[in-house]
């Protein structure tokens, strides 16, 4: 197709990128460290269980971060409850509370999603969210998120809790690493552009110089 032919690529080998609309929300307050999950489908076989969601929050706080948890419907509002029960404590709970737009804000707010294979797995792919994309069920090798395209860690067969929360550490310790490396890299670009303007203006003091600021191909 057109895709193909412009990029040499096939579709199925370029990244899906949405970038939404801002709209301001009171969902997730500022200063805190927040972790998505989403742990129900459409289909039962690929949702995580309330017991290992329950585990893997209580992880999730004991390193301050604070549980999202998302979805809609019954099976999502009963899984809820579910894990309320059980003794999940003190979460976010957003389940039916947010739009399409809402949800991709919230979404760019947490530091990493945890998905089982559904919508909102794909979604925070696009969104560029770092995802933990949790396979419980088979359908892996069709609808897993390629590492290559994706911020995202894949787990199969019968991931517990620890092995989530290591895949949640380790995606936070490569966005925490990347987002001060984008620092460094800001800061060290206005001290070049800085010195070099210095430079330039101390070098058209000098008479005897024989080429002017063109001939030194700098860009202010």
């Amino acid at each position: 197709g057109l895709i193909e032919s412009l990029t040499g690529k096939a579709i199925l080998d370029l990244p899906i990128v949405y970038e939404p609309p801002y709209v301001e929300t009171d969902f997730l307050p500022l200063g805190k460290d927040y972790v998505a999950i989403t742990a129900t489908s459409k289909f039962k076989p690929k949702d995580m269980s309330p017991e290992i969601a329950v585990e893997l929050i209580n992880k999730l706080k004991s390193v301050n971060k604070v549980p999202v948890i998302l979805g809609a419907g019954e099976v999502s509002r009963a899984f809820a409850r579910d894990i309320e029960q059980l003794g999940a404590g003190d979460v976010v709970n957003l389940v039916d509370k947010t739009d399409f737009v809402q949800l991709a804000n919230v979404l760019k707010r947490c530091s990493v999603l945890v998905s089982v294979d559904t919508g909102t797995m794909h979604f925070g792919n696009a969104l560029n969210v770092p995802t933990v994309a949790v396979f419980y069920a088979t359908g892996m090798e069709m609808w897993a998120p390629q590492p290559n395209l994706y911020k995202t860690v894949v787990l199969s067969g019968t991931p517990n809790a620890e092995e989530i929360f290591e895949a949640v550490k380790t995606l936070s310790w490569d966005s925490v690493m990347l987002f001060r490396l984008s620092v460094i890299t800001s800061v060290s670009e206005v001290i070049q552009k800085k010195y070099c303007r210095q430079t330039i203006k101390e070098l058209d003091c000098h008479e005897n110089l024989r080429f002017s600021r063109n001939d030194l191909l700098l860009s202010e």
